[in-house]
């Protein structure tokens, strides 16, 4: 395992980012709390950096994990998805298809624009429980990480989600039209993806 001044500069420059936005946006209330979740988030990246060895793929997987970071947090204390974020989120995705993804062929991109048209179509008819927000991710996803890893991860969410809810539902904490904000959860599989 090497970590490269490369990353603990990436891991800077994001903390500094990451607590310029969340300041800003007045979503975590105390500079004590904002400062302890930039901490968390550097300490999950070196830990990214410590459990993949995968050279400059390591400041892109350190990179999106702070972008899920910053989404779940607007998304556990707001339940929106700011449209920032992922716009954010696209010189990350061209410089991983262009660096990292071997054999894009004209079957995988058709397959892979279908995958997409798929989840838009599921935002649509399912617009009360999944979010056009969570669809928006899910494309992000499937865009940055090869297609099984991005699928793994939807459906890893999903599953923990569906689980966390049926504690809640069953401890009686909540009741049947309840919101649970799906970016933590997407973030948690990504953590358990990079982890195993």
């Amino acid at each position: 395992m090497t970590i490269r001044i490369v990353d603990i500069l990436v891991i800077i420059i994001l903390s500094l980012l990451t607590y310029g936005f969340l300041n800003k946006s007045s979503l975590i209330d105390k500079r004590k709390n904002i400062i302890a979740v930039i901490v968390v988030m550097a300490l999950c990246s070196f830990l990214i950096l410590w459990k993949t060895d995968r050279g400059p793929m390591q400041s892109i997987y350190v990179s999106m994990f702070y972008l899920l970071g910053l989404i779940s947090v607007v998304d556990f204390f707001k339940k929106e998805i700011y449209l920032e974020l992922f716009i954010a989120a696209v010189p990350l995705i061209i410089l991983n298809i262009i660096l990292f993804i071997d054999n894009w062929d004209l079957k995988k991109l058709i397959f892979t624009m279908g995958v997409i048209l798929f989840f838009i179509i599921i935002g649509f008819l399912f617009r009360n429980s999944i979010g056009f927000g969570d669809i928006l991710l899910f494309i992000l996803l499937i865009l940055a990480f090869e297609f099984q890893t991005a699928i793994f991860l939807i459906l890893l969410s999903f599953m923990l989600s569906g689980m966390y809810g049926l504690i809640l539902f069953s401890a009686r904490k909540v009741t049947k039209g309840y919101e649970i904000p799906l970016t933590p959860f997407l973030l948690t599989a990504y953590m358990i993806f990079i982890i195993l």
